[in-house]
């Protein structure tokens, strides 16, 4: 059942582009109805997220699964559908019994609360995941999880100095930061910043730094995800085809079934109509494989954000 779900939303997903890849200039009518499809069909997807997300039984993971889906709305600019989705995960993280794990699902909330721009919110979940976190009886997991709320609130710092424009003390923070994925994913997300002020020969040179981090995380679970984030960011500042190399080298099929998507829509945008089919073909053989049911909320609270912002790039 679960992977039929998930074949139906890839189809639903490569239906819906195809649609787009066929509207041709001259053709509004069509045109029209392909965008109101997406605008129809991308709240249904999150609809079916939600509901999907709250079938999760760990705790943290539907924790993390509602973050994902309100980062989505946030980027959209559903503020209060975000804010609704992340109460829901904060009381969701609140109530877990273990203090540690309670302690990791607070980390990510307030990590995901900075990432779309709820800084106070953020700030306040920080110090709530640092006073549970100093709960923690044993020493070594107390010691290990003060340092990975501190880490995320690095990043959440550098970020922030980047798109204030202190791009320079954002890279010095970054280079700082001890974890790898973590590193990277910073390292990425400054490279977005700079492609988005225009700055495209620092962003590729942040970019690469970023690409040789995550080629060096040992933890081969970790490492094709974070490769994910960095061709989908890439994808998302127009280098489309640094993006689509990227996505080609990720070993993981999740992984890279959900970064060859997002480059097949990268590519339908810019009008590169053969290639896009190429690469969503790629995308659809190989999400055809995914069953878990946590990475089927993921998967489509990708396709979710990535015809909402289809949606909205054509709208524009």
């Amino acid at each position: 059942m679960v992977a039929f779900l998930q074949r139906q939303a890839c189809i639903v997903f490569f239906l819906v582009v195809a649609a787009n890849l066929s509207a041709t200039a001259n053709d509004n009518a069509i045109a029209n109805k392909s965008k109101a499809r997406q605008e129809e069909c991308s709240p249904c997807v999150l609809a079916e997220a939600v509901a999907t997300a709250r079938d999760i039984e760990s705790s943290l993971l539907r924790v993390h699964a509602l973050c994902a889906i309100a980062e989505v709305q946030a980027k959209a600019g559903n503020k209060d559908e975000a804010h609704t989705t992340f109460t829901v995960a904060l009381e969701t993280a609140r109530s877990i019994g273990d203090s540690g794990s309670r302690a990791a699902a607070l980390e990510a909330v307030a990590a995901a609360q900075a990432k779309v721009g709820y800084e106070d919110e953020a700030r306040t979940t920080f110090t709530v995941a640092l006073e549970t976190a100093r709960s923690i009886k044993s020493s070594p997991l107390r010691a290990l999880h003060l340092l990975s709320i501190g880490g995320a609130q690095a990043e959440a710092s550098a970020v922030a100095q980047a798109q204030a424009g202190n791009v320079s003390a954002a890279l010095e923070m970054a280079r700082g930061i001890k974890n790898s994925p973590r590193r990277a994913r910073v390292l990425c997300d400054i490279a977005a910043v700079q492609a988005q002020a225009g700055n495209k020969d620092e962003a590729r040179t942040t970019f690469a730094a970023a690409l040789e981090t995550a080629h060096s995380i040992e933890i081969t679970l970790i490492r094709p995800h974070v490769l994910r984030n960095i061709a989908v960011v890439q994808a998302q500042v127009g280098d489309i085809s640094a993006a689509l190399e990227t996505a080609r080298g990720i070993g993981e099929s999740t992984s890279r079934a959900r970064a060859l998507g997002v480059v097949a829509a990268a590519q339908a945008q810019a009008g590169n109509k053969d290639e896009a089919r190429t690469t969503f073909a790629a995308a659809l053989e190989t999400a055809r494989s995914v069953e878990d049911r946590w990475w089927r909320v993921q998967a489509l609270c990708n396709i979710a954000e990535t015809l909402i912002g289809s949606t909205e790039g054509k709208r524009r």
